[in-house]
């Protein structure tokens, strides 16, 4: 949300800024590596600019600078040091116009920027927490261990006929079970639009079905039927064909294993606060409204 809003303001400030070269400002903010830095920058000993008197840190510029670099990727920052401080320029002239008009006393834009500077702090709580737990390749090879041997790595070839009632379910069961085509039955019968190609479904991976569905078809084998109820009616279902796949492998998985871990981290954490927090949860019966259009000449 942050960076949209900075997106949006700087696609109104791009309008009116200019653009010029500037040296050894690259190294500055990307480190000789060229990758942006995470940790903070050096403390600023002079502004890069100051309007109406109030100065524009460096530290304020190279933040900015890191944002606009997230936002457009593959900008060369090195030719836009004149467009980003006319665009921070540009920012406190607006800034300093909406405090002198009184804006920030306004309930909602106060509820605004509270709103913009909590979502700043947590994430900066989410990253510092993540920065002093980090997953370590132990734990990354554990989660991949039980990520592959919880996971059914099965594909099924699968026919489909849908219909309304248990006793059409029934009926159809049984006429498959002496022999009728199921491809037919399913042209005549199924409610689903696959119904008309003969209810193929093609190869489907368990975890791309609902999970009432993936655990039926697991007790199913080759060229044989089920059927079950569901939210829509009577499902019937084939299996024509079963594959196993081979799990991806470690290398292949270490990134999102390691992202697994991070998430389960920091929801450990956070009801781990909320268990030590006093909350107290109360209804104001008022639905958000939205904002008030802007007044028109």
């Amino acid at each position: 949300m942050l960076l949209k809003k900075i997106a949006l303001v700087s696609a109104l400030v791009l309008l009116i800024s200019g653009c010029e070269q500037f040296d050894q400002f690259k190294e500055k903010l990307m480190g000789k590596s060229g990758s942006a830095e995470t940790t903070a920058p050096e403390a600023p000993v002079e502004a890069v600019a100051t309007v109406n008197g109030q100065p524009i840190s460096v530290e304020m510029f190279n933040s900015y600078a890191r944002a606009r670099i997230q936002q457009q990727k593959g900008i060369d920052i090195d030719q836009h040091r004149g467009a980003i401080i006319n665009e921070l320029i540009n920012r406190q002239l607006l800034v300093q116009e909406a405090v002198k008009s009184g804006l920030d006393k306004k309930p909602q834009v106060k509820a605004e920027i509270q709103s913009q500077q909590d979502n700043i702090l947590s994430a900066m709580m989410m990253r510092h927490h993540l920065s002093q737990n980090e997953a370590t390749e132990e734990m990354i090879k554990q989660e991949y261990d039980d990520f592959v041997k919880n996971t059914n790595f099965d594909e099924y070839n699968v026919s489909y006929i849908m219909v309304k009632t248990k006793e059409e379910a029934e009926d159809i069961v049984a006429k498959l079970d002496k022999g009728a085509n199921f491809a037919e039955m399913a042209k005549k019968k199924s409610l689903d639009p696959n119904g008309k190609k003969g209810g193929s479904l093609g190869w489907v991976t368990p975890s791309r079905l609902p999970p009432p569905f993936a655990k039926m078809l697991s007790t199913i084998k080759k060229g044989e039927q089920g059927s079950m109820s569901g939210p829509n009616g009577w499902h019937i279902f084939r299996m024509d064909d079963i594959r196993t796949k081979e799990p991806p492998s470690f290398e292949d998985s270490k990134q999102a294993m390691a992202s697994n871990i991070q998430k389960r981290n920091l929801q450990q954490f956070i009801e781990k606060l909320k268990a030590a927090a006093n909350i107290e949860v109360k209804k104001t019966g008022e639905a958000p409204t939205e904002p008030a259009p802007a007044a028109t000449n």
